[in-house]
């Protein structure tokens, strides 16, 4: 969901008008300090005898992306790219 949109939302739903910008930045602060956990993540799925992977196509603002999802027994991670080949899997 856009940014702007997510700002909104806030405003309409939970009555507390917040930017863009603000939204922009938490989540910027959160994807900083969940970054470790993605890496473990993503080290433990490389580890892993069977991985299960899908791509899922999407717009991204107006281009072409894929969501690759990437699955074992203990771990799923997303990722975006804008290739839907080997390169989204080698990553």
């Amino acid at each position: 969901m856009p940014n702007r949109r997510q700002a909104e939302v806030f405003d309409w739903q939970l009555d507390h008008p917040v930017s863009h910008r603000t939204v922009y930045n938490l989540t910027k602060r959160v994807a900083d300090r969940l970054r470790p956990a993605y890496e473990d993540v993503k080290a433990k799925i490389r580890e892993s005898d069977v991985v299960y992977c899908d791509e899922t196509g999407l717009s991204v603002d107006g281009d072409q992306h894929w969501t690759w999802t990437f699955v074992t027994d203990e771990e799923v991670l997303y990722t975006i790219d804008e290739s839907r080949g080997s390169q989204g899997l080698e990553e």
